[in-house]
């Protein structure tokens, strides 16, 4: 769910509701605890801004709003707190923070006075938390709440609580610790959106940045709406009454006139929080408007609203996010305020909810009367169909539009029954305004129980599903090709349904990858894609995208009877596309790129009812994007059951010798192995039981559990077999292959021209006596074979396997003790960005190599192990003497030194994300 939409630049504050008091006309006491400004208003009226005073305001003294960051040099972080009102109150403060993983830490403060107009300041030690904040790939997150008590003061000058505990929450502090520098970074909201890609340090960047609602981490740790909200008895934005302020100015924010309003819709769902099981026992259900009772109070995002009083009439269009806008006026209401059902999202794109003659939608409100310094709240819809259908239209495209800019999407509410182009909801009836960027979606009402008494704009799943297929028609111009629903498979008693249509039928892949990306689209709105787990919905039946349905199972269907491969079904596409785009990673593709796919795939033409999987795939080549989002293509289509050869047996491992071969696994022509964490480094040969060659993540994942193949399974000399790749089912698998026979990639060499043996660009990184930059090690151990970062098609094939070693771990040791240094990637407990050359004489082997540090092999560290980690150099002769090439540099921007290539020390001429490969 997702977090309040905290103002910018003003310190946050939840506000306790008291009706107006005496203090104006002097008629009574203001109560303990609170307290009573008069404002002269503009008919010369007395304002009474009680309900608008916080007994605490909580900022953070080194981010003053979010979209502030700073550096923590000493890594403490300042909570200021501030008494604005007229009495004293004593408050107990809770802070605690993650470090972007289940772990967490807190710590408790009490401020037994704090008298009005008084602030003060509590130092918090980050490493006080006890968090493990190395090499963090996900943000943390720093929050604060607090239980303020007003409190009276007695004759003696003692005080004592006078009222109710009010709570009081900080805006959330984000930080990760910088790996070039290993300094704390700390900022706000938006600089986590926008900079940090909210809060997924590995991403590459969201195409969307509003269709982040919470930040993305690993763990479970402070969920700010389950944890927070609820400590500090707070409404979410998404499923209660917004707080005052919500969105503008703080309390006492009076300028001349101006007011502000916040409008939400009060809608009522019929499919909103149905739960699945995983697989691990856990119940699960979306992400949003998920109360099972279906009752819902939302924020109206970017609706257009009309706000008259005798000859004034203006129009304005909410804020996108919060639903809010502000306007001027002499004297203030009352006002009629009529709403339309007529959004526009922060890209210009405009969602519209009309009637058969065109004519939109709109509630009427009358008798509004806002206040200076604090945002009215209206509530408007109540829990109509077509308020329901409009707050769900507006919130599709808040959450996602494909990267879609300046189009509009006009839903007519209608009952289908008869309708051309078949019964019920669909966007495939009207195409005649796609060119012009207009697209049309019919909503069926449930008027009629002949064809369907379902009222479909109730049903969120639904309408997001229709409006998928409108983001796509608009983006293509045209209907798919050779749409087909015709596949009937007289032995299929599960999912053969003749010519029916459900989301598990048997049908052609023309209708999977259609029907299988509008599920994707309603999936994506509904669910956050920080994990694979997600809950589809239709017409009320759930299911959890990371499971197959209980038919189907591929992306590809049957060729002929009865040489079956398999069938296939809608969810299988949707299944697939949620399993390339999330959870969101470096090698996810942004849902633009999935658009464009989609439509080159289109434009490129030749589509037939049976071949749309060959044709997507042949479409990845013509749309920009790195190579490494195409091998996540590859891998999960295999996953979840692609073929360009739908009649085609699975690969066979031809060379294995074993008659089953998962009993082969890691012998070469076998499955690779998986890799298993060991805490003992020094078990680790020089072939490293680590992933070692191009197939090593085909398996598993990046993320999941990495392969590698063994060489003296087979007799042969260490290093020698790698888990490379073969092409199977117009995709790749993983297998352990030879070096020099039929791989070199990851292979030990002597020099470059040994890497090229087999064609590939490769050079022997780690070579001695090479006269490639990369090499002239000071090791008489080998090389690998690896692509050059000469070219930006080599640099990029080098950032794609982080789990091979640019270092030569022979040299590290000096060349004479072999074992004291061994590659490590993802076998280790501590966390590794990169495959690194761990020391093996401790008993915690890659520790200081998970904090960005060199260990000091001749220190004594028996109580504190920080003491054995140290800078990997402070000049170019301690790289020297590490036996790094002439080549390297020793770079000290900002942080601990490394030995890096030359163009990876500022300035920089390679590319960041190699240079953190080192």
């Amino acid at each position: 769910m997702k977090q309040p939409p905290w103002a910018p630049g003003v310190v946050t504050t939840l506000f306790a509701s008291l009706a107006a008091v005496a203090g104006c006309d002097g008629s009574g006491d203001v109560p303990a605890g609170r307290s009573v400004e008069a404002i002269t208003s503009a008919d010369g009226g007395c304002v009474d801004d009680t309900a608008n005073r916080p007994l605490l305001r909580l900022a953070w003294a080194a981010v003053p709003d979010e979209g502030a960051s700073t550096r923590l040099g000493t890594e403490e972080v300042s909570l200021v707190v501030n008494n604005p009102g007229r009495a004293p109150v004593q408050a107990t403060i809770t802070v605690r923070a993650d470090a972007g993983t289940p772990q967490q830490g807190a710590q408790r403060f009490t401020v037994a006075r704090l008298d009005p107009g008084q602030s003060t300041t509590l130092a918090i030690p980050v490493r006080a938390f006890g968090l493990r904040t190395a090499a963090m790939s996900h943000a943390g997150q720093i929050t604060a709440s607090a239980s303020a008590v007003p409190l009276a003061l007695d004759a003696a000058g003692g005080a004592a609580p006078a009222g109710p505990a009010e709570p009081i929450v900080a805006p959330i502090l984000y930080f990760h610790r910088d790996p070039a520098t290993s300094v704390l970074i700390a900022y706000g909201e938006r600089v986590l959106h926008d900079r940090y890609h909210s809060g997924d340090l590995r991403a590459s960047g969201p195409d969307e940045p509003d269709t982040y609602t919470v930040r993305i981490k690993q763990g479970a740790a402070l969920p700010y709406s389950a944890d927070l909200l609820a400590e500090a008895g707070a409404p979410d934005d998404d499923g209660g009454a917004a707080a005052p302020g919500a969105g503008f100015g703080g309390p006492g924010d009076v300028a001349a006139n101006v007011y502000s309003l916040c409008i939400k819709w009060e809608i009522r769902l019929t499919d909103s929080g149905r739960t699945v099981v995983t697989q691990a026992g856990q119940t699960i259900t979306e992400d949003h408007w998920n109360d099972p009772s279906g009752s819902h109070v939302v924020t109206a995002r970017g609706v257009r609203v009309r706000l008259t009083k005798g000859s004034y009439s203006q129009v304005f269009d909410t804020n996108p996010t919060t639903g809010c806008f502000t306007f001027t006026h002499p004297q203030g209401g009352p006002f009629d305020l009529r709403v339309y059902a007529y959004a526009t999202d922060s890209s210009g794109n405009v969602t519209r909810v009309r009637d058969a003659e065109g004519k939109t939608f709109s509630f009427v409100e009358k008798g509004i009367v806002p206040t200076l310094g604090s945002p009215l709240v209206v509530n408007v819809g109540n829990e109509t169909p077509r308020a329901t259908l409009a707050a769900i239209a507006a919130f599709s495209a808040y959450r996602s539009r494909f990267g879609l800019a300046n189009k509009q999407i006009d839903i007519e509410e209608v009952n289908t029954c008869g309708s051309s182009g078949g019964n019920n909801s669909s966007a495939h009836h009207d195409f005649s305004d796609l060119a012009n960027g207009l697209a049309h979606v019919r909503i069926h009402d449930g008027t009629s129980p002949t064809c369907s008494p379902s009222d479909h704009r109730r049903q969120k799943f639904v309408v997001s599903h229709e409006l998928g297929h409108a983001w796509m028609l608009l983006h293509t111009k045209t209907a798919e090709p050779a749409a087909d629903s015709s596949l009937v498979d007289p032995e299929e008693t599960v999912c053969g349904t003749g010519n029916g249509y459900t989301p598990n039928s048997l049908e052609w892949s023309a209708i999977g990858a259609r029907e299988g990306m509008a599920h994707f689209y309603a999936t994506l709105v509904w669910n956050n894609r920080s994990t694979d787990e997600a809950v589809f919905s239709f017409f009320g039946s759930p299911a959890n995208m990371e499971h197959a349905p209980p038919c189907g199972g591929r992306l590809l269907n049957v060729c002929d009877t009865p040489d079956k491969a398999g069938k296939s079904v809608n969810m299988d596409w949707a299944r697939f596309y949620w399993h390339w785009h999330a959870p969101y990673e470096s090698d996810s593709p942004s849902t633009a790129t999935m658009r464009q796919v989609y439509g080159r795939a289109i434009a490129n033409g030749g589509l037939a009812r049976d071949n749309y999987y060959d044709k997507l795939r042949e479409a990845l080549d013509d749309v920009d994007m790195p190579s490494k989002v195409r091998v996540r293509w590859d891998h999960y289509a295999l996953q979840d059951g692609a073929s360009g050869f739908a009649c085609q047996e699975p690969y066979a491992y031809p060379d294995c010798p074993f008659e089953d071969p998962e009993d082969g696994a890691g012998y070469p022509g076998c499955p690779c192995a998986d890799v298993t964490k060991t805490p003992h480094v020094h078990d680790l040969d020089d072939d490293g039981r680590y992933p070692d060659g191009e197939g090593s993540y085909l398996a598993h994942g990046m993320g999941g559990v990495g392969q590698f193949c063994v060489d003296e399974s087979a007799g042969l000399p260490k290093g020698s077999v790698v888990c490379g790749m073969a092409p199977s089912l117009g995709s790749n698998v993983p297998v352990c292959r030879t070096c020099g026979v039929d791989t070199m990639v990851g292979c030990p060499c002597s020099n470059d021209d040994a890497c090229s043996a087999l064609g590939d660009d490769l050079i022997c990184w780690g070579a001695t006596n090479n006269l490639a930059s990369e090499s002239n090690w000071k090791s008489d151990l080998p090389g690998r074979c690896m692509p050059s970062s000469a070219t930006p098609a080599g640099r990029e094939r080098l950032t794609e396997v982080p789990w091979i070693c640019l270092d030569n771990c022979g040299a590290k040791a000096g060349g004479g003790k072999p074992d004291t240094y061994v590659c490590a990637y993802d076998q280790l407990d501590h966390y590794l960005p990169h495959a690194q050359c761990v020391y093996t004489n401790t008993s915690s082997p890659g520790y200081c190599e998970s904090k960005g540090l060199h260990t000091d092999v001749d220190a004594s560290c028996p109580l504190d192990w920080d003491d054995c980690c140290v800078s990997e150099c402070h000049s170019e002769a301690a790289c020297d003497s590490l036996g790094f090439p002439a080549s390297y540099v020793c770079d000290m921007s900002g942080g601990p030194g490394h030995c890096v290539p030359d163009g990876c020390a500022n300035p920089k001429t390679l590319p960041n994300d190699l240079c953190s490969m080192f």
